[in-house]
């Protein structure tokens, strides 16, 4: 099964490729592995349809009104977890905007790291409820920002978390240290969403990559996540602020961690097939 928005069939002719990655096997929390094909099928549900007279309509994307989508979208398939870093080398040097569909949240380490042969030093904007800046614990698994921090592969006083409302006080150390911009759910609530994208905005470098953790929202919103966090983002402004970032500076983004075993009449995976629907348009 594809994206309900293929609308090509290779990488040569595609403006955006979009790939899943099911696999959750080094979490503790187990169900993200099945994401990638079950916000496959949600997009498929309501994506077309068809009036009583034959005529196809569309459901379009808040960021399309104009039209169907005109950016061409390939669909790669799903990619093993091993050959992550080499695939989206690949892409990266046919020039290609790449979106993965996860899988757990440690997978964009492993998708940086091919992005980094072309691109160095990216500027990473993070949505998430959590900061993964856990550094003391050498096994601990999760710790995104740290294994970035360690390889050098993310410029981190060029990058931003929006959203932070769960975190440690070794996470916040790590953070200032590293000249990481948070975003607290307070702060964002004090100010407008504007005024915090232009503070974003500000920071960034030549290339951007945007990373998505679906528990940056409202669990009331987004259920079907392992570790549910309240207080967080509504739909409506993920996708405002999201959207906001897909300009030429943008290299890749992916929709993680949405975990279906743990959803509720598929809110979340619907969520997240709308998300994806506002970036690829």
């Amino acid at each position: 099964m594809r994206i309900a928005w293929n609308n090509c069939f290779s990488i040569k002719d595609a403006d955006i490729v979009l790939f899943g990655v099911p696999d959750s096997s080094g979490s503790m929390y187990k169900g993200s592995a099945q994401a990638p094909n079950d916000i496959r099928q949600a997009s498929m549900k309501w994506e077309t349809g068809c009036y009583s007279n034959g005529e196809e309509f569309y459901f379009l994307p808040q960021s399309a009104l104009n039209g169907k989508m005109k950016k061409k979208v390939f669909d790669a398939g799903n990619i093993l977890r091993e050959d992550l870093p080499k695939f989206t080398e690949s892409v990266s040097k046919a020039k290609k905007l790449l979106g993965m569909i996860g899988g757990d949240h440690y997978l964009t380490f492993e998708a940086i790291k091919g992005l980094a042969k072309k691109h160095k030093q990216l500027s990473l904007v993070c949505f998430d409820a959590h900061l993964d800046f856990v550094s003391s614990e050498r096994k601990f698994y999760g710790s995104v920002l740290t294994e970035l921090r360690k390889k050098k592969l993310v410029n981190f006083k060029k990058s931003s978390v929006i959203g932070a409302r769960a975190f440690t006080a070794e996470e916040l150390v790590n953070a200032k240290k590293a000249g990481l911009k948070i975003v607290s759910m307070n702060e964002l609530k004090e100010k407008s969403p504007k005024k915090v994208l232009s503070a974003v905005k500000r920071r960034l470098g030549k290339k951007v990559y945007l990373s998505i953790d679906i528990d940056c929202v409202e669990p009331a919103f987004a259920p079907g996540v392992s570790d549910p966090i309240p207080g967080g983002l509504t739909p409506a402004e993920l996708f405002f602020m999201a959207r906001s970032f897909v300009d030429k500076k943008l290299v890749g983004f992916d929709v993680m961690e949405v975990n279906p075993l743990e959803d509720f009449k598929d809110l979340t995976t619907h969520l997240a097939a709308k998300l994806i629907a506002e970036l690829i348009a």
